[in-house]
This record gives C-alpha cells, sequence and structure tokens, in this order.
C-alpha cells in the first residue's frame, strides 16, 4: 500500500503600512482703517491631512505541516473490498466526517469541529499510521437514513474513527470510536493500538 503524506500549506502574507501625516498652518491677516481706528485681525487655520497606506505584501511567511492525512483515495461500496497492506497485522483507519459548510468554510458539525483538532494532533507524527478521511455530505445527505455511509460503512453518527483489519481473509471493522470518544485519549491511544 502506498502511504500519502497530505501537505497543508498555510501562506500568511506580511503587509507594512505606511501612514503619513501633513499639517498646514495658514495664517490670515486682515486689517482695516477707518478714519483714525485700525483694527487688526488674525485668523489661523490648521488642517491636518492624515494618509494611510497599504503597500502590496513584502515576502510571505509560510508555515508547513505535515500529517498522514489521505484524502484522494476511492472507498469501496462495502468494508469487505476495503485493499490493506500485505501485512498480516495491517491496519487502515479511516474518519467519517462532515463535508464543509460553503457558507463558513468549516464543518456544520459542532462535533467534528472538536474532534478535528485532536484527530490532527494524534496523527500528525512521523511514526503515526495514515488516517483516510472520508466526507459523508451536507446535513441533508447525512440525515438520510440511506446514505451509503449509514447502510453500507455502519455508521451511526459522526465523526466516527474506524479500524478495519484483516480477519480470516476477510477485511472487516475492529473497532469505532465517534463522537466524543474521540476526544478521550486513552481512549483514542488505545484505539490505535501498537501501531504508534
Amino acid at each position: 500500500m502506498s502511504v500519502f503524506v497530505f501537505v497543508v500549506v498555510g501562506i500568511i502574507f506580511a503587509y507594512s503600512t505606511t501612514t503619513t501625516t501633513t499639517t498646514t498652518t495658514t495664517t490670515t491677516t486682515t486689517t482695516t482703517t477707518t478714519s483714525t481706528t485700525t483694527t487688526t485681525s488674525t485668523t489661523t487655520t490648521t488642517s491636518t491631512t492624515t494618509t494611510t497606506s497599504t503597500t502590496t505584501p513584502s515576502r510571505p511567511v509560510v508555515y508547513l505541516s505535515i500529517m498522514p492525512l489521505v484524502t484522494d483515495f476511492t472507498l469501496p461500496t462495502l468494508p469487505r473490498h476495503l485493499e490493506l497492506p500485505e501485512a498480516t497485522d495491517a491496519k487502515v483507519f479511516i474518519v467519517f466526517v462532515t463535508s464543509d459548510d460553503p457558507a463558513t468554510g468549516q464543518s456544520w458539525c459542532p462535533d467534528v469541529r472538536a474532534a478535528w483538532p485532536v484527530l490532527e494532533t494524534t496523527f500528525a507524527p512521523a511514526n503515526a499510521p495514515a488516517l483516510r478521511v472520508v466526507k459523508v455530505g451536507q446535513k441533508p445527505e447525512w440525515k438520510d437514513l440511506q446514505n451509503i455511509y449509514r447502510t453500507n460503512w455502519k455508521v451511526p453518527c459522526i465523526p466516527a474513527l474506524v479500524r478495519y483489519e484483516r480477519v480470516n481473509g476477510e477485511t472487516v471493522e475492529t473497532a469505532k470510536l465517534v463522537e466524543g470518544e474521540i476526544l478521550d485519549k486513552n481512549k483514542l491511544q488505545e484505539f490505535i493500538g501498537a501501531t504508534l
């Protein structure tokens, strides 16, 4: 089995901001003479102009995060058709999560949003097993009781982290953590087992 490394690249640009302040002072003196009386009035006007400009980025700051998350694989219609590596103790880990909400760019499910950082941290180390990520759809798709992940893959709720292994020559589900169970670090480490 090929192991894919998913590279997340975040680019943050450092913007430089320039502020220019110009102060202009104008003094006007008016002298009025009437008969023998002279009146002098002085008016002082001060105006301040502030200009703020943002320039294009001077140079990007790039942060790399390398995680063994696999998102570009074909999921068969049934777990028994899932291909495992040839090793006798081979395991495949799949997490079933929601699709991102187009309006927010985040999962529409609060349980998925809570579990995702824990999954990233757990599966980030170089010696961690690869984690295959499957998106089950938007809320209406997931709520459909005929959703293929509910029927064929026996996913009762999301997020669901499932381990598949070969037992008697057939690929079967051997363990599952759902929702808040994923947040329990002891359960999660036990679930992953000796793979770490």
